[in-house]
């Protein structure tokens, strides 16, 4: 009862081409937007369309200005100084046994620093998306300065050609999920597995999981150690549940199976289903949410009605302490069924259990399909953070946190010859301050332009030919998402824009914010603003302490940084407690603190005692400060110990 792989041919590799090619006339004065520099990609693909990979800003040579990677569709990684100068490019199909550039990417690449050494590393995902075409599926690793580190193959050659590993075409998020001080590598593959690979390559013994069927249907063969579909989707990592690690969650093609198949859940498929050999009563897509050992979180898997190619945005949008999430859906049953379903043309909100968010319940109803990615910022000005998606129909849209729509939008951005792009899988839209008014603006890529549209829905970018305002033009259709960085240490942001030829723009007006700079929003592309908190645990400590017991209480509890960086603590004890240590700076490793009552200050009976601590990052305080501990020591006169007797049934 498994799927097919669906190489669908998707708008960015089909459709699209069809747009013509314009070769502009500009005269003698114009809006064209002169760039900082331009780079050709060396080994680039003959078509100059076909890059579907988004670049990545992160400083690889440690001078506090960020570096440019990005990686080609004939399977090449190239490393760019912020000055336009190349680093090193390396072709990544001898590490998979093929011929020289002949490997294919599509993913994008993911920068951190995975083993912990103090210098970042480079993740990208590889394979090929057409069918007739073979490469090795897996996730290659190479360091700052272009040396090559493991690669890993995926498990499967479920699509033909034989002897061809899948294709992993999502982008890897990078984060440390056991919180060991080195990072994890998750990526889903078209093999429908998901993987969580260790710093080194390893694969974590706790995937691939078992598909969620699996427990429905346990006798079934085909849902061990895989799902029952491919996976488009790249993972969002984020701490759904409050204690202290990071879950990983994704999108998927997993479909559901209907009444037909006990236990009866309510499902059903709401149109016809494509023609044999497609399974019947079988249909949907699934959105994953497990933890760190592959456990299913509540609420999940959630499910639509079509597949999951969009992959979802997390923050607390609306600042009541927990995580929310955003994504969109897929393009399958309304292209294959008979029917052309559009019970999937909408972008849904929920809470970090699977719940629809007040004012989201359903979905946001879109005019198309929705496989493009969410992007969370403030684009009103307001204080708060808006929802911001693209369609299929090259519409943009905005929501604010209730699900109320922000005026003027949709609106549908266009390049300087009036084209815009479908918005497809590996898309999303990108939010930088891009004329210092304090707000995010919003960039998408719209035929060889990259579009800026303010958070009033007004176009600011030209949308004619000859241009009618500033035009920031790449000479062809671009298939991927610019992104934004201050390259040149200047306070300002540059725009950065990669088809075939690398683009730097300044943009002189903007300030350095950005609120989703780029693809999955960082360079460990996390797709998760993460909202800087302090994680503490327990909050409550509680111990029995004898009257004749002259010694100090002792417990302790251990405190961790939930943020981008590090954040600053500081305690304020009651008197008689004192804590070691009792401020510091923490990151997403747990530190001990110890903490000391002393027992000249206790009571006969029940002593309370509460410890308040305050977090700051950049001078501000994080979202949940301050955090209180509450501390309970009974002074009693005796203590008494039962010991039970084990018995074995």
């Amino acid at each position: 009862m498994l799927k097919q792989k669906k190489l669908i041919l998707l708008a960015i590799t089909t459709a699209l081409f069809l747009i013509l090619h314009v070769s502009p006339s500009f005269g003698e004065t114009t809006n064209v937007v002169q760039p900082l520099w331009t780079a050709p990609i060396p080994h680039r693909c003959t078509n100059p369309d076909c890059e579907t990979s988004s670049p990545v800003l992160a400083d690889l040579t440690g001078d506090g200005i960020p570096d440019i990677v990005l990686a080609t569709s004939n399977g090449w990684i190239v490393a760019v100084r912020s000055n336009g100068s190349e680093l090193w490019r390396r072709d990544t199909a001898p590490h998979f046994g093929i011929a020289a550039n002949s490997q294919q990417i599509h993913s994008s690449p993911a920068v951190a620093d995975i083993d912990g050494n103090g210098d970042l590393e480079i993740v990208v995902g590889v394979g090929t998306i057409y069918g007739a075409t073979c490469t090795q599926g897996g996730v290659i690793a190479y360091d700052h300065n272009g040396n090559f580190l493991w690669r890993f193959l995926t498990f499967d050659e479920f699509t033909p050609p034989s002897g061809c590993r899948d294709t992993v075409y999502s982008t890897p998020a990078i984060g440390d999920l056991d919180n060991d001080g080195s990072l994890e590598i998750v990526v889903g593959a078209f093999d429908k597995r998901i993987y969580v690979l260790h710093h080194n390559g390893i694969l974590d013994s706790h995937f691939p999981i078992n598909s969620y069927h699996h427990l429905r249907f346990p006798d079934w063969e085909g849902l061990q150690g895989h799902l029952a579909d491919t996976i488009w989707g790249s993972a969002s990592l984020a701490d759904m549940n409050g204690d202290g690690f990071l879950d990983i969650l994704i999108s998927t093609d997993e479909g559901n199976f209907d009444e037909n198949f006990p236990p009866p859940d309510g499902w059903d498929c709401p149109y016809q289903i494509p023609p044999h050999p497609w399974p019947q009563d079988y249909c949907g897509g699934a959105l994953y949410v497990v933890d760190r050992f592959g456990n299913h979180l509540p609420g999940f898997p959630k499910r639509i009605h079509d597949i999951m190619q969009s992959s979802t945005a997390v923050t607390d949008i609306n600042n009541d302490g927990d995580l929310e999430i955003f994504v969109g859906g897929g393009t399958f049953y309304y292209n294959n069924s008979p029917d052309h379903p559009s019970t999937a043309f909408r972008i849904w909100g929920w809470d970090s259990q699977g719940n629809d968010l007040p004012g989201w319940q359903g979905g946001k109803v879109t005019t198309d399909s929705t496989p493009a990615s969410p992007s969370i910022g403030d684009i009103t000005g307001d204080g708060t953070k808006e929802v911001i998606a693209l369609d299929m129909d090259q519409k943009l849209y905005a929501w604010f946190a209730n699900g109320s729509q922000v005026p003027g939008f949709p609106m549908t951005p266009r390049s300087m010859f009036g084209s815009g792009n479908p918005a497809n899988v590996g898309i999303t839209p990108i939010l930088g301050d891009y004329d210092g008014d304090g707000k995010m603006e919003i960039f998408v890529r719209t035929g060889p332009n990259v579009t800026i549209v303010d958070g009033n829905g007004q176009q600011l970018t030209a949308s004619q030919n000859p241009p009618n305002a500033p035009a920031f033009y790449t000479g062809s259709i671009m298939q991927n998402n610019a992104a934004l960085g201050d390259i040149d240490n200047d306070g300002n942001l540059e725009l950065i824009a990669h088809n075939s030829t690398l683009y730097a723009w300044d943009l002189p007006n903007a300030t350095n914010s950005a609120d989703w700079p780029m693809y999955r929003y960082n360079a460990a592309r996390t797709g998760h603003p993460l909202v800087p908190r302090l994680h503490i645990a327990p909050l409550v400590l509680t111990q029995l302490h004898e009257i004749d017991n002259n010694s100090n209480v002792q417990m302790s509890f251990t405190i961790q940084g939930m943020a981008e960086g590090a954040i600053n603590w500081t305690a304020v004890t009651p008197s008689g407690v004192t804590l070691s240590p009792n401020n510091g700076e923490v990151d997403g490793t747990p530190t001990a603190v110890s903490v000391t009552v002393s027992r000249a200050s206790l009571n006969p009976g029940v002593n309370n005692r509460t410890i308040t601590i305050n977090g700051t990052i950049n001078g501000q305080p994080v979202s949940n400060s301050p955090v209180q501990i509450h501390v309970t020591v009974y002074l009693v006169d005796e203590i008494f110990q039962a010991h039970l007797p084990v018995i074995r049934k």
